[in-house]
């Protein structure tokens, strides 16, 4: 694996040196936020995924970043992937069914990458995320995003309901931020590419055919109203 070299931007406080673009240790690859892993549990409606895009690698569009996002059940199976464009400072999201169908759980896991260049002979847009082949070469750290951000809701059932009452919970956590082997990067690109129905062009979101899909941007409106949903509210 050849040698990276980067430069890694320092911002001094009270308390010592922050990173704010920190790559991830060898053999780990891309940045120590470039791989991000979260479930899904009992999906339905109630239940999102949202990512966004803090803007590290440029102002609003001229900032886009990939968010390769694959789904695995319990029993290792790849059960969808899908690749969404994340402009700098916006903010996308997806269902829990869109994620996982009608299965109970899944592993959800996000590979933040930069957009490829464009292929002309097979006319592909200028900026292009594709799941099935997030990086070309991994030691390069020029092909991995940092900056982008997911967070997933989950819905409980509450098995102490009082008799003739049916209540769930709802909590939300941020994705963990998980260290990247070239196997997990190979085995992922590999599945998704063999995913029934998939074509290059299929993992564009909103023109896809499969289920994993981006909804973004949204909306502050859309927003409070799945929050007052979750949690019960007019």
């Amino acid at each position: 694996m050849g040698s990276r070299s980067v430069a890694i931007l320092a911002i001094l406080t009270p308390f010592g040196v922050t990173l704010a673009q920190e790559p991830a240790v060898a053999p780990a690859l891309g940045y120590v936020d470039s791989f991000q892993l979260n479930y899904i549990k009992n999906p339905s409606n109630a239940s999102y995924v949202y990512l966004s895009n803090g803007g590290f690698h440029g102002y609003k569009d001229e900032g886009t970043i990939c968010a390769n996002i694959y789904t695995v059940s319990p029993t290792q199976d790849l059960l969808q992937c899908c690749s969404c464009p994340i402009t700098g400072d916006s903010l996308t999201c997806l269902t829990g069914v869109q994620l996982a169908g009608l299965n109970r759980a899944a592993d959800i896991k996000v590979l933040f990458s930069l957009p490829k260049s464009p292929n002309i002979t097979i006319n592909l847009p200028p900026s292009i995320c594709r799941a099935d082949a997030p990086i070309s070469r991994a030691e390069l750290l020029s092909e991995f995003a940092t900056g982008g951000r997911a967070w997933a809701t989950h819905v409980h059932l509450n098995t102490e309901n009082p008799p003739g009452q049916f209540i769930i919970g709802i909590t939300e956590t941020e994705f963990s931020k998980t260290p990247l082997g070239s196997s997990e990067l190979q085995g992922l690109s590999s599945d998704c590419a063999k995913m029934p129905n998939f074509t290059i062009p299929s993992n564009l979101c909103g023109t896809t055919t499969t289920v994993c899909q981006c909804r973004g941007p949204v909306s502050s409106a859309s927003v409070e109203n799945h929050s007052r949903n979750s949690h019960g509210l007019p």
